[in-house]
């Protein structure tokens, strides 16, 4: 996923609930922070691809990649 692709996906969220862009990315920072302090042996695998807490555009790269990787590892079962 391209960062322009974010930035239409968060700009039709933040349309879709009547608020701003800024708001729709300082939510998503705050839940990404949480996440990265938070981290478990369960979740160690995906964090562990930084040395650092990732930016918003960074996670959401890599999420969008880990939910295709499993979607596609589940059809070839």
């Amino acid at each position: 996923m391209k960062k322009a692709k974010i930035d239409k996906i968060i700009a039709q969220i933040a349309l879709e609930n009547g608020i701003s862009v800024i708001e729709i990315r300082d939510e998503i920072r705050m839940a990404i922070h949480f996440a990265y302090e938070n981290r478990d042996e369960l979740s160690a695998e995906f964090w562990g691809q930084w040395s650092y807490k990732p930016s918003l555009d960074e996670f959401i790269m890599a999420a969008n990649k880990a939910i295709i990787d499993k979607i596609l590892a589940d059809k070839s079962k």
